[in-house]
């Protein structure tokens, strides 16, 4: 399933399923934390990165994060796709989320 969300630019980004495995999988320490990766891609601060200008963390600080973490950092990936009526689209998602 996609969930999709507006970043404080109106950027839509989505998060799949498949996605939050994969952060389950690497980075457990988010599991109960989900609402922190919602709110950091909604109002956290956007960084784009200099190896792939399409990237983008966004990053947010919370003083309730566990084992002395201070930070979520949601990467973000922005791209284009050609719709069925041949309009290109924006197709931004997550590609992963972890505690700094």
């Amino acid at each position: 399933m996609w969930k999709y969300y507006r970043d404080r630019n109106e950027n839509e980004i989505y998060i799949t399923d498949e996605r939050w495995e994969h952060i389950y999988k690497h980075h457990p320490e988010i599991i109960g934390f989900e609402s922190y990766v919602i709110k950091t891609l909604k109002s956290g601060k956007r960084k784009q990165q200099s190896i792939d200008p399409d990237t983008f963390k966004y990053i947010k600080s919370y003083e309730d994060l566990p084992d002395g973490h201070t930070q979520i950092v949601v990467v973000v990936k922005f791209e284009w796709k050609i719709d069925k009526n041949g309009d290109e689209k924006p197709n931004n998602f997550v590609i992963t989320a972890y505690m700094k």
